[in-house]
């Protein structure tokens, strides 16, 4: 079988400290297949998480999947962990609308891809496009996974992401902000010379984040430490927009474990 992760990236994830409640473990094969290749008196326990794994398919978070199993959060990482070291998963932010995918950079050269089309078949026999074409339709720039869901054809469905995932052909990119004052930004001016309530909101909510907006967080870091809502994030980032650069890229694993 084809190696389907970087080994020197995925060994890196070995300490459950580096690990958070909204990672979750992207199984490399069937919770069939992996079970059969451990030692017939693997731990229950071990089992019961392959098989959350499994059937959660990288769309529930390691905190969902503890409540699921009544596996604590920290033997959820510890096992997560001897699952990547043993090259049987790789640890992933868990699947939401919100995510967004690119083409993985090192796919210029396409012989990569080229490699796994069979194995493509396999999984959706039933679809009307090749694995090229889906590369080349949908992931040339980066997109959301809810206009994924409902751009992709009905031959197919969100559950090409975890393949093409495990496969290394795209990944993730994560939106970080960046917040410029400028002397002559409205923002210097006293919140009292504005009218009206959406200035000093937006004025409370900007000093919040503003320790945030410092291009080093992406914006499901900032939802989870500042405590402000997405929605309102992306308020800020507008209603500021002149002061505010965004930019999307990898979240690399040093990002991670750091």
């Amino acid at each position: 079988q084809q190696s389907l992760v970087n080994k020197n990236e995925s060994v890196k994830f070995t300490n459950p400290s580096q690990l958070k409640h909204y990672h979750t473990l992207l199984l490399f094969q069937s919770e069939a297949q992996i079970l059969a290749s451990l030692p017939h008196d693997t731990n229950p326990v071990l089992a019961r998480f392959i098989s959350a794994c499994a059937a959660g398919n990288g769309f529930k978070s390691f905190r969902e999947l503890s409540l699921e199993t009544g596996i604590t959060l920290g033997q959820t990482y510890l096992l997560a962990c001897h699952l990547v070291y043993w090259r049987k998963g790789l640890v992933i932010q868990t699947l939401t609308k919100y995510n967004v995918y690119v083409l993985k950079q090192h796919l210029s050269d396409i012989r990569h891809a080229s490699k796994c089309d069979l194995s493509f078949f396999q999984a959706f026999s039933s679809s009307t496009m090749s694995l090229a074409m889906v590369l080349a339709t949908y992931f040339q720039a980066p997109v959301q996974l809810s206009k994924l869901a409902q751009e992709l054809p009905k031959s197919l469905d969100v559950n090409i992401i975890p393949w093409l995932l495990s496969h290394e052909l795209i990944e993730q990119v994560f939106q970080y902000v960046l917040y410029i004052p400028h002397e002559s930004s409205s923002f210097s001016v006293p919140v009292s010379q504005h009218h009206g309530t959406e200035y000093a909101q937006m004025h409370s909510l900007l000093e919040r984040l503003k320790k945030f907006f410092d291009g080093l967080h992406h914006i499901d870091e900032i939802k989870l430490e500042s405590g402000v809502s997405r929605e309102n994030i992306f308020k800020v980032i507008e209603f500021f927009d002149s002061n505010v650069i965004c930019s999307f890229r990898p979240m690399s694993m040093s990002d991670l474990v750091s």
